[in-house]
């Protein structure tokens, strides 16, 4: 099996720490080769990250610069043509088609197919769909029609030979969708597992963290369906009952909220008001960092007291398990996804949730974490032991057995 991943939209966050781990997992464990399609600002990085794998392969959409295809391309993007998105389109295709043959692969393997259109190959799709934010909290995507992404979705189902959604909270959304398609759509969920790199203090200033203060963590880019209005409201109660803390919030452009400049999306916006017109006592308690690498983000897992995850909505919300793969408790909002994981990690012990929209809820566990401290050491062992039953390992082997099985199916038909 070698598998092509086309990844034109990569970016930072939580679908590169999938993308990452299930590569790595693919490559390592089930020889299996896959051959990595990426922008070419995104290539050196991950070849770097990953150098010295035999069974990996990294190729850039852009034909070279001298191609006919290259050349017209920048001639329609001078001229501002409409054309010029088509006609990119169409090369990727092409370059998709190429590389193909030229590495033999036998399966398409689609990451965030969302507001990519579908492929023109003579192999079978597959793809994996994250989350469905825009029907929950529509301006989680606000430049976009929400019957638009969800005919997008249909198309994509329709079209690819299975689908995986990454919790069964996702999937119930998706065949909703698709009812008539709901045997095409498998539910696999994300794991916990050990960092995929060794916890550093290198990296962004984290003169913060004082050891005799303690703080809490929330791993998360400033979204609409995040919360971090009710977190705020949250922190600013345990200021006005007099205790000490601090609250790290880390993800792209999280340092938005705590800003001057006014945010575009309204949710977020009402969250930076906030902070603004309590700053005086807000801006000595929530410190924001962006773009936190993996390795440093370990470092503050491992340091935190404890993990938030007070979103709206979720598909699966990582934060959890990688909590738990830290040996750390969690106080979430009480949603399916994260009734998931509790329960496919047996770590109900380890979690305390509150209605989303409640910050007082979230204050009281906070507070209630505060007093009671961090976890002994064996409770800690104990929590990390549990993310034995269900890891990255998993997941990919997963995948792979349902690719290989609708070959099985597909040769008997």
């Amino acid at each position: 099996m070698h598998i092509l991943v086309p990844d034109a939209q990569s970016f930072h966050g939580g679908v590169e720490t999938v993308t990452t781990r299930v590569i790595n997992a693919w490559t390592h464990n089930f020889k299996t080769k896959v051959t990595w399609v990426l922008p070419p600002h995104r290539l050196e990085r991950f070849r770097s990250e990953f150098k010295g794998n035999p069974a990996l392969e990294f190729e850039s959409f852009q034909w070279s610069r001298t191609h006919p295809r290259t050349l017209f391309l920048s001639l329609l993007k001078r001229s501002h043509s409409i054309l010029s998105k088509a006609w990119e389109l169409k090369c990727n295709n092409a370059r998709l088609r190429k590389i193909i043959h030229k590495q033999n692969c036998t399966h398409c393997f689609y990451f965030w197919p969302i507001k990519e259109p579908f492929p023109h190959l003579k192999i079978p799709v597959f793809c994996l769909i994250c989350d469905l934010a825009w029907q929950r909290v529509a301006e989680s995507y606000p430049h976009d029609n929400p019957e638009d992404l969800d005919n997008a979705l249909r198309n994509w189902v329709l079209r690819c030979r299975q689908v995986f959604t990454i919790s069964g909270s996702t999937r119930n959304e998706v065949v909703d969708l698709t009812s008539e398609m709901a045997d095409k759509v498998h539910d696999v969920l994300l794991a916990a597992d050990r960092p995929f790199v060794e916890s550093t203090k290198n990296g962004p200033d984290f003169s913060f963290i004082d050891e005799k203060v303690p703080f809490f963590l929330y791993p998360s880019a400033p979204n609409p369906q995040k919360n971090h209005l009710v977190l705020f409201q949250a922190v600013s109660t345990l200021l006005e009952r007099g205790l000490c803390f601090r609250l790290v919030l880390t993800g792209g452009h999280t340092s938005r909220l705590l800003g001057d400049v006014p945010m575009d999306r309204r949710l977020p916006e009402r969250a930076r008001r906030f902070f603004q017109e309590r700053k005086k006592e807000l801006s000595s308690v929530i410190v924001a960092v962006d773009d936190v690498p993996e390795e440093a983000l370990s470092h503050l897992y491992n340091s935190c007291l404890a993990v938030l995850m007070p979103s709206q909505y979720e598909g699966f919300g990582l934060a959890v398990a990688e909590a738990f793969t830290h040996g750390k408790p969690v106080i979430a909002s009480d949603l399916p996804v994260f009734r998931e994981q509790i329960d496919c990690y047996r770590a109900k012990d380890f979690v305390e949730t509150f209605p989303a929209t409640s910050h007082l809820g979230l204050a009281d566990l906070m507070e209630t974490r505060l007093r009671e401290g961090p976890l002994s050491a064996e409770s800690s062992q104990a929590l990390r032991n549990k993310t034995r039953r269900w890891k990255w390992n998993d997941v990919a082997k997963t995948y792979i057995q349902v690719m290989q099985g609708s070959d099985a199916r597909e040769e008997v038909a």
